[in-house]
C-alpha cells in the first residue's frame, strides 16, 4: 500500500509541475521580446502561483465553517469560479495572439 501511495504522489506531482510549464509557453505565443522576458516571467509566476498561496487557507476556512457535504460543494463552486476566470483569460489571450499584437 505504501508503494502505491508513493507512485500516486509521484504521478500527481509530475502532472502538476508539467502543467505549470504552460505558464511560460505564453512567452513565445505572445511574442514577448527577449529584453522583457525576465519581467514577463516574474508577472506570469506571480499570477500563476498566487492560487497556491490562497487556495489552501480558503478551502480550509470553507470546510471548517461549513462541515460536511455543503462545505465540499462550496469548495467546488470556488474551483469552478477560478476555472471560469482562467477560461476568460485564455480566450482573451487567444484573441490577443490572433490579432497579431505584440509587446515589442
Amino acid at each position: 500500500m505504501n508503494l502505491l501511495f508513493l507512485i500516486s504522489v509521484i504521478i500527481l506531482a509530475a502532472g502538476a509541475y508539467s502543467a505549470r510549464t504552460l505558464y511560460f509557453a505564453v512567452l513565445q505565443e505572445g511574442k514577448i521580446p527577449l529584453y522583457l522576458t525576465g519581467t514577463a516571467v516574474g508577472i506570469i509566476s506571480f499570477v500563476g502561483y498566487t492560487p497556491d498561496i490562497f487556495s489552501g487557507p480558503l478551502i480550509g476556512v470553507l470546510l471548517d465553517n461549513n462541515p460536511g457535504e455543503y462545505g465540499h460543494q462550496l469548495v467546488f463552486v470556488v474551483l469552478g469560479i477560478f476555472s471560469i476566470i482562467g477560461l476568460i483569460a485564455a480566450i482573451g489571450f487567444k484573441r490577443f495572439v490572433n490579432k497579431g499584437m505584440s509587446l515589442s
